[in-house]
Protein backbone atom coordinates (compact mmCIF):
# COMPACT_ATOMS: atom_id res chain seq x y z
CA UNK A 1 0.00 0.00 0.00
CA UNK A 2 2.99 2.24 0.41
CA UNK A 3 3.00 2.56 -3.27
CA UNK A 4 -0.34 4.02 -3.61
CA UNK A 5 1.04 6.52 -1.06
CA UNK A 6 4.04 7.70 -2.84
CA UNK A 7 2.21 7.96 -6.43
CA UNK A 8 -0.67 10.11 -4.59
CA UNK A 9 2.36 12.27 -2.91
CA UNK A 10 3.79 12.99 -6.42
CA UNK A 11 0.41 13.66 -7.87
CA UNK A 12 -0.05 16.30 -4.87
CA UNK A 13 3.85 17.58 -6.05
CA UNK A 14 2.83 17.89 -9.83
CA UNK A 15 -0.39 20.18 -8.58
CA UNK A 16 1.82 21.95 -6.52
CA UNK A 17 4.64 22.46 -8.46
CA UNK A 18 2.32 24.27 -11.53
CA UNK A 19 2.58 27.46 -9.28
CA UNK A 20 6.57 27.52 -9.44
CA UNK A 21 6.95 26.39 -13.36
CA UNK A 22 4.45 29.22 -14.30
CA UNK A 23 6.11 31.69 -12.51
CA UNK A 24 9.96 30.48 -14.16
CA UNK A 25 8.25 30.06 -17.18
CA UNK A 26 7.04 33.89 -17.23
CA UNK A 27 9.73 35.82 -14.72
CA UNK A 28 12.87 33.64 -15.46
CA UNK A 29 14.52 36.83 -12.93
CA UNK A 30 12.20 35.44 -10.08
CA UNK A 31 14.29 32.52 -9.12
CA UNK A 32 17.98 31.14 -9.42
CA UNK A 33 18.77 28.03 -11.69
CA UNK A 34 22.05 26.48 -9.58
CA UNK A 35 19.61 25.41 -7.20
CA UNK A 36 16.73 23.69 -9.23
CA UNK A 37 20.02 22.28 -11.70
CA UNK A 38 21.72 20.96 -8.48
CA UNK A 39 18.58 19.33 -6.85
CA UNK A 40 18.23 18.01 -10.26
CA UNK A 41 21.61 16.09 -10.59
CA UNK A 42 21.11 15.14 -6.95
CA UNK A 43 18.11 12.91 -7.88
CA UNK A 44 19.10 11.76 -11.52
CA UNK A 45 22.51 9.89 -9.44
CA UNK A 46 19.56 9.07 -6.92
CA UNK A 47 18.03 6.87 -9.58
CA UNK A 48 21.37 5.04 -9.74
CA UNK A 49 21.30 3.95 -6.15
CA UNK A 50 17.92 1.96 -6.42
CA UNK A 51 18.63 -1.49 -5.30
CA UNK A 52 15.40 -3.10 -6.65
CA UNK A 53 14.61 -2.19 -10.38
CA UNK A 54 10.90 -2.04 -9.62
CA UNK A 55 8.28 1.08 -10.79
CA UNK A 56 7.74 2.35 -7.45
CA UNK A 57 11.81 2.69 -6.59
CA UNK A 58 12.29 4.61 -9.69
CA UNK A 59 9.30 6.96 -10.18
CA UNK A 60 10.19 9.51 -7.60
CA UNK A 61 13.90 9.91 -8.62
CA UNK A 62 13.11 10.24 -11.94
CA UNK A 63 10.25 12.18 -11.55
CA UNK A 64 12.15 14.84 -8.98
CA UNK A 65 14.74 14.48 -11.97
CA UNK A 66 12.19 15.90 -14.31
CA UNK A 67 10.80 18.63 -12.34
CA UNK A 68 14.46 20.40 -11.28
CA UNK A 69 15.52 20.28 -15.10
CA UNK A 70 11.72 21.53 -16.32
CA UNK A 71 12.21 24.57 -13.68
CA UNK A 72 16.18 25.05 -14.30
CA UNK A 73 15.72 24.61 -17.98
CA UNK A 74 14.10 28.52 -18.40
CA UNK A 75 16.16 29.96 -15.74
CA UNK A 76 19.35 28.89 -17.27
CA UNK A 77 18.31 29.78 -21.13
CA UNK A 78 17.38 33.24 -19.92
CA UNK A 79 20.50 34.10 -17.77
CA UNK A 80 22.65 32.77 -20.76
CA UNK A 81 20.81 35.16 -23.52
CA UNK A 82 20.86 38.18 -21.08
CA UNK A 83 24.56 37.64 -20.65
CA UNK A 84 24.45 37.63 -16.59
CA UNK A 85 26.94 37.51 -14.21
CA UNK A 86 27.63 34.11 -12.91
CA UNK A 87 27.54 35.07 -9.53
CA UNK A 88 23.73 36.04 -9.86
CA UNK A 89 23.13 32.23 -10.64
CA UNK A 90 23.73 30.90 -6.97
Amino acid sequence: MAQYALYIAIGADIFAGIPTINLVWRKPDADRPFPWALFAVGYGLGAFAVPQHTFANYVLPIYMFLAGILIATPLLIHRIKKGTLKKEWI
